[in-house]
């Protein structure tokens, strides 16, 4: 079996941050933590919620960030609120 993928230190050290100075990231961090989650798939799902709102805003579309963290604190997960049928950019292959 491969071994898992280590995550780059800049990109902990960048979520890290995200959720220390941003309250509600913080929040959905800690109510992560609170359901069993270990720390780093926390931090991933928080990673992932952070790509995909920079994904979208990079498309001019409205920022969501907290409206997404408080989804995922009331049990969403980042692959329901960013499923992939809409996030293929013009030009890509067909998923």
């Amino acid at each position: 079996m491969p071994k898992a993928r280590q995550p780059n230190e800049a990109v902990v050290k960048a979520i890290s941050e995200v959720i220390r100075d941003n309250p509600t990231a913080g929040a959905t961090y800690k109510s992560l933590l609170a359901r069993g989650w270990s720390e780093s798939r926390a931090q991933n799902e928080i990673a992932k919620v952070v790509i995909g709102c920079f994904w979208e805003t990079g498309r001019g579309m409205p920022n969501r960030f907290e409206s997404v963290l408080q989804s995922i604190q009331d049990g969403k997960t980042a692959e329901q609120l960013f499923p992939d049928a809409l996030y293929v950019a013009e030009g890509d292959p067909p998923q």
